[in-house]
């Protein structure tokens, strides 16, 4: 492929220390020419943490403050990255904006920046080629399709009841009507992603992409890794 589209990948980071320096650098080492968008999800004040909804145990709520200081090393990190651009959704106040809404503010990003393909990733990915991003993009230099993705394994879409959940995803901005967001509709529950690509699909205009063995999203349970990525990524010091 000589030329490619106007392509910006983009990912939101929210408590994903150790993670988002992995897929940041992964960029920079094979695609130096392309900005990365983070929407900057993390909270900026400890204060802030208190409204939010954290799960209903007091030891979860507990795990989540004690890893604040790793959301002020991760955007201190993004903030110093010259491959990244870090913008922070307005929260009018202290509300918690969900994963969904802020790619939402991602894609509204993209569309007044004229970008022609949004390229959605999660923190949590690792890549060694180049070949996954073209074959996610070759399908949409064809009128026919909107958007590509990879599937998750079946193995880890069990809770999700068999939903495909996507990742990596490529969209053309100027098709893409439908929100991010999390939804309920028809006794169903559509996770992120989820909605958007089920209305594409209803059209016959998204195409699943299988060959991307050089790519990895490690997914559900991720998050959970944090300590063994403070063991990656030491909080202080960035190499």
């Amino acid at each position: 492929m000589d030329e490619i589209p106007n392509v910006m990948p983009i990912m939101v980071s929210f408590f994903t220390y150790g993670w988002v320096q992995q897929s940041i650098r992964c960029f920079q080492q094979h695609f130096p020419e392309l900005k990365v968008l983070v929407i900057d999800n993390n909270p900026t004040s400890f204060t802030q943490m208190e409204n939010w909804n954290w799960g209903r145990s007091k030891a979860v709520n507990k795990r989540w403050r004690s890893l604040y200081k790793y959301s002020l090393a991760e955007r201190d990190w993004l903030k110093d990255q010259s491959n990244v651009i870090l913008v922070q959704p307005d929260r009018k106040g202290n509300k918690q904006i969900t994963h969904g809404l802020c790619v939402d503010f991602a894609l509204n990003w993209c569309k007044e920046n004229s970008v022609d393909i949004m390229l959605c990733v999660e923190p949590d990915i690792s890549f060694n080629d180049v070949k996954w991003f073209y074959n996610s993009l070759e399908p949409l230099l064809d009128d026919k399709y909107w958007i590509t993705g990879k599937p998750a394994p079946i193995s880890k879409l069990d809770r999700w009841q068999n939903a495909i959940h996507p990742c990596p995803i490529m969209l053309k901005v100027d098709k893409i009507k439908h929100s991010f967001n999390h939804m309920n509709l028809d006794k169903r529950y559509y996770d992120f992603s989820q909605m958007v690509w089920h209305r594409c699909n209803e059209k016959g205009r998204a195409k699943l992409v299988s060959d991307m063995k050089d790519f990895e999203h490690f997914w559900h349970g991720s998050y959970q890794n944090i300590a063994r990525n403070e063991r990656n990524f030491p909080l202080v010091t960035f190499l």
